[in-house]
């Protein structure tokens, strides 16, 4: 496997199901500032998962055309799967630190150490 197929797989694909499941975890009964930290990561996610989608759609009309992809193309189609995964893994570290670190005031055992 490629760095590409990597960064697709992590990105585009992976931001489907990961990204809901770690906003979930930052607004569900969690601070404030958890939610301050998965919004920025969230737009970001959202905007390069669009634009690799969008340039997907280019690159398929070109090689449906028979036509050879533009290298432009193919470059911020590789560009906007990598920072769809970056995002996505930002996302979900944040998410988890988030877990790890908050303090229930319900009476439930704090989770980290």
């Amino acid at each position: 496997m490629s760095i590409g197929d990597v960064s697709f797989v992590v990105g585009p694909l992976g931001a489907m199901v990961v990204a809901p499941l770690a906003i979930i975890a930052l607004v569900v009964r969690q601070p404030r500032r958890a939610a301050w930290l998965g919004a920025p990561l969230m737009a970001v996610l959202v905007v390069s998962w669009v634009g690799f989608w969008y340039v997907w759609g280019k690159a398929f009309d070109y090689a449906d055309a028979n036509k050879p992809v533009p290298t432009a193309v193919d470059s911020t189609s590789n560009a906007f799967a990598g920072i769809c995964a970056l995002a996505c893994v930002a996302l979900v570290v944040t998410a988890l630190t988030t877990l790890r670190s908050v303090r229930r005031v319900d009476g439930l055992p704090r989770l980290s150490a």
